[in-house]
């Protein structure tokens, strides 16, 4: 569920949200009976600082307000202070998106994407990230970039896939890092250049990336456009595996016992 597996991330990188709950229950939304808003809120963010009701978050939206339109989805898909309700959350996404708000297109273009609450349609998907990303919301360019790299509701285009990595890395989005370092590594659709993808490998890496250290891991492994380095191999290849086992394949693990065996 694409939606899901960045909500919380969307919440965190453009200040949804402010007085939550432990990090260990993950909710976003205090637990008094009115949601955190901002009455100034004007950059396209749900209201975050003052204590509104829900009653008035309703009124704000139903006057077109497209901040409380965009919040009023949020509450919708989560369910809080409301029964969930994915057509009361698609309904306010698109009023709020109409009204330009970067964030809400990002939502309605992540529900198109992954097709869980609405037919799924990947033209439609292209269409709203690339009218948030053109706003420069870092999540929809990564998103913009990754359609156009595998031509997925826009036609396959290598250099507007890099061109909106590149816009969406220079925010400190941690996947288009990665990719972009995978473009350059490889040299699909861009030249090959393995200095510039040690670089985005690393500035991922900084920011916590488990695939880009199995990635340069392997690098350094294979000694390909790097000095091979078999210790940062081993280091970089079993930090990523214990932190997210699902990333690393049988070639990955046998890899990790030769350079262990060889250490030995």
């Amino acid at each position: 569920m694409l939606r899901y597996r960045y909500f919380f991330a969307i919440f965190a990188s453009l200040s949804f949200y402010n007085n939550f709950a432990s990090a260990k229950t993950g909710n976003p939304f205090s637990n008094n009976n009115n949601i955190y808003l901002s009455q100034t809120s004007s950059n396209g963010n749900p209201y975050i600082t003052n204590n509104v009701s829900l009653d008035t978050i309703k009124s704000k939206a139903n006057h077109g307000d497209a901040n409380a339109q965009l919040t009023l989805g949020l509450l919708y898909s989560l369910g809080k202070r409301v029964p969930v309700d994915h057509k009361k959350e698609l309904y306010w996404y698109q009023k709020a998106a109409d009204q330009g708000n970067a964030n809400a297109q990002l939502m309605l273009a992540l529900s198109y994407k992954d097709g869980i609450i609405i037919s799924q349609n990947d033209k439609k998907a292209a269409y709203w990230f690339q009218k948030s990303a053109d706003q420069g919301q870092p999540i929809a360019q990564f998103e913009l970039g990754l359609m156009y790299y595998e031509g997925k509701g826009i036609l396959q285009n290598s250099i507007k896939a890099k061109e909106y990595y590149q816009k969406a890395a220079n925010q400190g989005n941690v996947n288009a890092l990665v990719n972009l370092g995978t473009m350059y590594d490889i040299g699909q659709g861009i030249p090959q250049d393995f200095k510039k993808a040690k670089i985005y490998f690393e500035k991922a890496i900084d920011k916590g990336s488990d695939l880009a250290k199995i990635k340069l891991g392997i690098k350094y492994q294979s000694g390909e456009g790097l000095p091979k380095d078999n210790k940062k191999a081993l280091n970089l290849l079993q930090q990523g595996c214990k932190a997210s086992p699902k990333l690393c394949d049988v070639q990955t693990h046998s890899i990790i016992s030769k350079l262990k065996a060889q250490q030995n």
